[in-house]
């Protein structure tokens, strides 16, 4: 992975809806950031129409039944707990294949 980081939920938006920023093959947010939680940067990259295909993993430390619901009502496309670090590679580059699939046909 080619990794772009940024301090915050703002700051990441405003890189993404940068002219001339290329849209990324995926988004792994934590939920909890200052300026802009990862909820409303999910929903922030999902209403734009250049990045509403780029799938996003929010990241967080506990994710309960519901957070799941709150991560899916924003249209997040995965969701993943900090025990569980060791599944997100392997769940980003599921998600990153069946974004090429659909664009493919």
């Amino acid at each position: 992975f080619e990794v772009a980081l940024a301090g915050n939920g703002k700051q990441a938006l405003d890189a993404l809806q940068s002219p001339g920023y290329p849209a990324p093959d995926i988004v792994v947010s934590d939920i909890e950031m200052p300026l802009m939680d990862g909820y409303t940067l999910t929903k922030n990259i999902k209403a734009d129409p250049r990045l509403a295909g780029t799938p996003v993993i929010l990241f967080s430390s506990l994710i309960t039944d519901e957070l799941r619901h709150k991560g899916e009502s924003v249209g997040a496309d995965g969701q993943i707990s900090k025990p569980q670090f060791a599944d997100l590679a392997t769940l980003a580059l599921s998600l990153i294949e069946a974004r090429s699939r659909r664009a493919g046909s």
